[in-house]
Formats: C-alpha cells, structure tokens, sequence
C-alpha cells in the first residue's frame, strides 16, 4: 500500500522530508491499495489492488461524491481495459474463455463453467470470472455449487450468462431462457452471453463447447440424434435443426445421409439465393450417379438406388433452418447435427 493523506504536518526536517516522499510516492502509485484512501479529494485517482481480483485492478477517481471507474489493469495479460463504452469501442466484442461442460458428479443438472474474460454487452465494462460450477435443478443463489436458473425450470434452450454487480465488483453465473435480457440477481446490472444448453425432461443433454480463434466457441453434442428426416424434392424446403438456438445464426456440422438416383442435393444458408443443383453441371453439395454395365444377354435391371453418408456445414438462419433442394423428387434426407459454431458476439 502506498497512501497519504497529501497532509505535511509541522515537525522536524528529518521528518517533514520522510512526509514529503510517503506522499510523492503516494502520488506516483496513485494511492495504490485494496481499500479507499482515507482522506478524499475531488478529483483523487486511486488505484484498487484488489478489485475485481489481485491480478485485475480497478482504476478509480473521485468526484466529490462517489468513486468513478476508469479502467481494469490486467497484470497477468500487460493490458488495460477502459470502463467507458466510448473509449472501448472496438473491444466491445472481446472475450475469451468461459468453455462449459455438464458436471462429472451431476451431469443431468449441473455445469462446470471455465474463467473467463470479456467485455459486457454495452461495452461499459470488463467481466472476469472465475471457474465455478452452477445448478441448472435450483434457483439462482451466488458462488461456486449453488443453483444458476433464472425462472422455473423448463425444457428447451438455455443460455449461460456471465453477470457482473458493478458496485461490489461480483462476478457470477445465470442460466436465462434470454439470450438478449436475462433476468439479473439483484445487485447485477451488466452481463455476457458466453454458453448455451439444451434441457429435456428436465435434464441438461450431454454436451461440450470448445473455444475458437477470436472467441468463438463450438457446441458439440455428445449424444447424436436425428435432427431432420425429410423428403426432399425439387423445391426448396425449409427444415429446422432443433439441436442449435433459435435468435442467431450458426454455422453447423451435419452428419448426413442420402437417398436416390441420380440426383444432386443442395444444403445451404436460406438467406443464399436458390441454386438448382445438377449433376451434369457440378452444381450440388452431394449426388448420386450410378452406371450399370450390361452384358449380351443379361436381365434389364432398374430403379437401382443408393445410400450416400457425408459431413456438411452450412448456416443457419436466426430460425435454426437450413434449405434444401434436389435435383428429382423423392430424395430421402436424414441428418444429425454433430456440433454448431456461435461467434459470441
């Protein structure tokens, strides 16, 4: 700690010179320390070693009344992060970490939660957190084991959220049904969007998330189910993924199979525009062409048809749909959803 109360009280030389260095140094760390300085000035900067963490510092000022933040000096990474949402600017989408996975102890309801670091939704500040292991089977309560939902259980798409309480610089965990206005504990006003699960009959499905470069992250179900079972034909059809969210757009790997003969099956982003798929002319994600060779004497055989097992991505629109088109009628298509890429922005 190096504070002062900037106050030089008369006494001997030897002890005014000491006084004056305390409070130069004391200046030239900015009132470094985990708590306030104890006497206040408009103006003051200090620096908090020990907020939100004691490798994250919190640089501080005071304006007569109340302590404004500026900014998070990292000492881990060398790097500082302004509060304000007009200096951060482009560093609004940072984040990195916060990967998740279900529990080895209770993995129908709970979730392990990484550390993680990133920006809040508005831009205003840096959201650090530490690993924790949150209940999807009870209601929202702070610290590691407690319970992360927000709401009454319910099946269907969850979103993990990292929530930050300003005032006491409390970093915790939500599961919201929200993606874009999760209900917040009292006390927390900022938060980030950086996981998601799935519930059936009121258990989390099986799953783990993997960071991408830039802080993406890949979902990858550990249990395959068939996600579309479709006949498709000529025109484009629309089918939905029920294994991704709905709200955004997300890049999925699919496992699929095929039907057919001689045909082309297109699957792609239904924001693309429409591209008949053809065999003759390349067009097409998958096809099927078989020739058969006869010999003299041989019995004419037909409607032979084939089975084709691949892997495709393609996006999704903000509707978990993807299009599909083949190039005849009655082209059997199942597919299963392996993992799907979500950006985090």
């Amino acid at each position: 700690m190096s504070q002062h109360d900037l106050t030089i009280d008369n006494a001997s030389r030897t002890t005014v010179r000491g006084d004056i260095q305390s409070a130069l140094q004391a200046l030239g760390s900015l009132m470094k320390g985990s708590s306030a300085p104890s006497t206040l000035y408009s103006g003051m900067l200090w620096l908090d070693d020990d907020t939100p963490s004691s490798t994250l510092w919190t640089l501080k000022q005071y304006d007569g009344t109340d302590w404004i933040v500026w900014g998070y000096v990292d000492t881990v990474a060398n790097t500082f992060v302004p509060a304000s949402s007009l200096a951060i600017g482009g560093a609004k989408g940072l984040i990195s970490g916060w990967t998740s996975v279900n529990n080895g102890s209770d993995p129908l309801h709970d979730i392990d939660i990484a550390a993680g670091a990133g920006i809040d939704t508005t831009g205003v500040a840096l959201i650090q957190g530490v690993a924790l292991t949150k209940r999807y089977d009870a209601s929202w309560a702070a610290g590691n084991g407690n319970g992360g939902r927000r709401g009454s259980a319910a099946n269907g798409d969850w979103w993990i959220h990292a929530v930050l309480n300003v005032s006491a610089q409390t970093v915790d965990y939500i599961f919201d049904q929200s993606r874009t206005a999760p209900s917040l504990p009292s006390g927390y006003t900022l938060f980030r969007p950086i996981g998601w699960f799935q519930v059936a009959s009121g258990e989390v499905g099986p799953f783990h998330s993997y960071e991408l470069p830039g802080g993406g992250l890949e979902i990858a179900r550990d249990l395959r189910a068939t996600d579309v079972s479709e006949t498709i034909g000529t025109a484009r059809s629309l089918v939905s993924l029920p294994s991704v969210p709905t709200g955004i757009s997300v890049v999925a790997t699919l496992a699929v199979e095929m039907t057919g003969h001689n045909v082309a099956l297109d699957i792609n982003c239904p924001d693309h525009n429409e591209i008949t798929p053809s065999i003759g002319s390349g067009l097409g994600l998958a096809g099927i062409n078989i020739g058969i060779s006869m010999s003299p004497g041989s019995q004419f055989v037909s409607g032979v048809t084939a089975v084709v097992k691949y892997q495709q991505r393609a996006r999704t629109d903000t509707s978990r749909q993807l299009a599909m088109q083949a190039s005849a009628a009655g082209v059997g298509v199942k597919a299963a959803v392996d993992s799907f890429e979500w950006s985090r922005r």
